[in-house]
C-alpha cells in the first residue's frame, strides 16, 4: 500500500503548495485517459494568467534500484521507467488539448505542461546533471533532485528514441524527480505547508496533517470532483477537512476558563445583559473596568451576553501560556476574544500588538474585550491604550446582587460566612426573597465568596453571661 499512500499524500502536498502560491487551480487524481500520468493532475493559472498543467506518475520503491539508461530505454509496459511507455501516454494527453470530441478537454497549450515521474529511487550517476533552475518542478520537490534531459549530455537517450517522431518535444517536457520523500518522510513537508497556509501552531500540526491526509485519501478513493482553491468558507476543503478535530483540540487548550464560568452558573437578569450589550456592541475594542478586585462577575456577564456568538474567554496568565492557539482560534474559528486580568504582572505588549493586527485585518464580526479589575495593572492598561489609540472604548461595569437570577443567587447564599464569630450559611442571615437585604450584598463580599473565603459579618459578642437554661434566640 505504500505506493497508494504516497500518491494521496502527494495530492495533499500539491494542493497546499498551489494554495499557498495563490494560484487559481484544480487538482485531480486517477484521471481516465491520461495513461501512465494519471496519478496526480494539476491545472493552474501561472503568474502570466496562462493555463499550465502538471501530469504526475508516482513510483514508490521499497527496493530502491538505481534508474539507469538501460532501464529508461527498455521497452515494455511492465517496465516502471520505460520512456517508450511514457511517450505513448504523452501523445494520448496531447490529443486532449482543445479537442472538443474528448470527454475531458484540456484548455491551454501543451507547451505550458510538464510530465513528471516522482520517485524515491535514485538515478545512475552518469545521468545526473547540475540543475538549479526549477519552476513547475517546485510543486513536487521534497528534498531530492531533478533529471532533465539534455541532448548533448544524454545523447544516448535521444538516439534510443529517435524513431519516435515527437521525442524531442516529449523529452523537453519530461522530468524525473528522484530521491524524493517517501510516504513517511513526506509528512514533514505537508506540515510545513499547513503551517504556512494556515499559520497553525506547532501543537496543532500533527492533528491537522492527519485529518487533511485522511480527507485527501477518501477523496482519491471515493470521489470524482476536482479539488479547487476557494475563498468561500462553505467550499473550503482544507478548513472542512481539519475543522472538527482541530476545534476539539482547541477547546481543550483554550476553553478551561469557559468551563469554570459554566460551573459557577452565574446568570444575570435580562436587563443587565441588555445594558452590557449596549455598552459594547458597536465597538471593536473595549476595555471594561470590573467592579471589585475580581473580574469573574463581569466575565460571567460577558459570557452570557455572547452565548450565541463564537467566542473565547481566557485569563491573561492562560493567554501567555497558549498564545499561538488562542490567536489562531480567534482568527479562524471564533469572533470575539475576551481577556481577563486580575492585576497580573505579565508583559503583554507583544500580545496586544498581535491582537491589534488581527483586528485591523479582519472584516465583520471580530471583536476584542479586555476586562480589568477596578484597581487594574496601570502598565498593562497604558500599553493597551497606546496600542489601540482612539479605537479603544472604555466602560465601567456595575454590580447589583439583585440583578442575578434567583437560582444563581443560591450559589452564593449557600456559602459559609462568619456571623458574629460563628460559621453559618449566608442564607441563614439573608433570605432569597428579601430584596432590601439582598441589595446590601456588594461585590466585595461576593468576591470573597468566589475565592472560597469566609467573610466576617457583624461583631462577635464578648463577655456574655452564662445561663443555667441554655436557649437559642431567633432573630426576625
Amino acid at each position: 500500500m505504500h505506493g497508494h499512500i504516497l500518491e494521496y499524500k502527494l495530492c495533499a502536498l500539491l494542493f497546499l503548495r498551489a494554495k499557498t502560491k495563490g494560484h487559481k487551480f484544480k487538482l485531480a487524481s486517477n484521471v481516465k485517459g491520461f495513461g501512465a500520468f494519471d496519478d496526480v493532475f494539476l491545472e493552474y493559472l501561472d503568474d502570466n494568467s496562462r493555463k499550465s498543467h502538471i501530469f504526475v506518475q508516482v513510483k514508490s520503491k521499497q527496493n530502491k534500484t538505481n534508474i539507469t539508461q538501460e532501464i529508461l530505454l527498455r521497452k515494455g509496459k511492465k517496465n516502471d521507467y520505460s520512456l517508450h511507455k511514457y511517450y505513448e501516454s504523452y501523445l494520448e494527453i496531447e490529443k486532449k488539448f482543445n479537442c472538443s470530441e474528448e470527454e475531458f478537454k484540456l484548455e491551454g497549450s501543451i507547451d505550458e505542461s510538464l510530465f513528471i515521474i516522482y520517485t524515491n529511487a535514485d538515478v545512475a550517476d552518469n545521468l545526473k546533471s547540475d540543475i538549479t533552475d526549477f519552476s513547475q518542478e517546485e510543486f513536487l520537490m521534497t528534498g531530492g533532485s531533478v533529471l532533465k534531459f539534455d541532448e548533448q549530455k544524454h545523447n544516448a537517450i535521444y538516439e534510443g528514441l529517435k524513431e519516435l517522431p515527437k521525442h524531442r518535444e516529449f523529452l523537453s517536457r519530461f522530468r524525473i524527480l528522484y530521491k524524493q520523500a517517501g510516504e513517511k518522510q513526506i509528512d514533514c513537508h505537508i506540515k510545513r505547508e499547513l503551517q504556512q497556509s494556515m499559520q497553525l501552531p506547532e501543537s496543532l500540526l500533527e492533528t491537522a496533517c492527519k485529518c487533511f491526509c485522511e480527507f485527501i485519501k477518501n477523496w482519491v478513493q471515493y470521489f470524482k470532483f476536482f479539488l479547487k482553491d476557494t475563498n468561500c468558507e462553505k467550499n473550503d476543503h482544507l478548513r472542512k477537512a481539519i475543522g472538527v478535530e482541530i476545534s476539539n483540540l482547541l477547546e481543550k487548550i483554550i476553553d478551561p476558563r469557559k468551563s469554570e464560568l459554566h460551573q459557577l452558573s452565574i446568570k444575570y437578569e435580562e436587563p443587565a445583559i441588555r445594558d452590557m450589550k449596549q455598552l459594547t456592541e458597536s465597538h471593536k475594542a473595549v476595555l471594561i473596568f470590573a467592579p471589585g478586585r475580581l473580574t469573574t462577575l463581569t466575565a460571567a456577564k460577558i459570557h452570557q451576553m455572547l452565548n450565541d456568538t463564537e467566542h473565547i474567554i481566557i485569563t491573561l496568565q492562560q493567554m501567555v501560556s497558549c498564545k499561538p492557539e488562542v490567536l489562531f482560534a480567534w482568527k479562524y474559528c471564533r469572533n470575539v476574544l475576551v481577556l481577563e486580568s486580575d492585576s497580573s504582572v505579565e508583559d503583554v505588549s507583544d500580545v496586544f500588538k498581535e491582537i491589534s493586527v488581527i483586528l485591523n485585518e479582519s472584516v465583520g464580526k471580530k471583536k476584542f474585550i479586555f476586562i480589568s479589575n477596578s484597581a487594574g495593572n496601570r502598565k498593562q492598561i497604558n500599553e493597551l491604550q497606546c496600542t489601540f489609540h482612539t479605537n479603544l472604548t472604555e466602560v465601567r461595569d456595575t454590580f447589583e446582587f439583585t440583578k442575578i437570577v434567583a437560582e444563581s443567587r443560591m450559589f452564593f447564599l449557600d456559602k459559609q460566612v462568619c456571623f458574629q464569630g460563628i460559621e453559618v450559611k449566608l442564607r441563614n442571615i439573608v433570605k432569597n426573597n428579601d430584596v432590601r437585604m439582598l441589595s446590601t450584598i456588594d461585590c466585595e463580599l461576593i468576591s470573597l465568596l468566589l475565592e472560597n473565603k469566609k467573610p466576617a459579618i457583624g461583631t462577635p459578642i464578648e463577655d456574655t453571661v452564662e445561663n443555667y437554661i441554655h436557649r437559642k434566640l431567633l432573630w426576625k
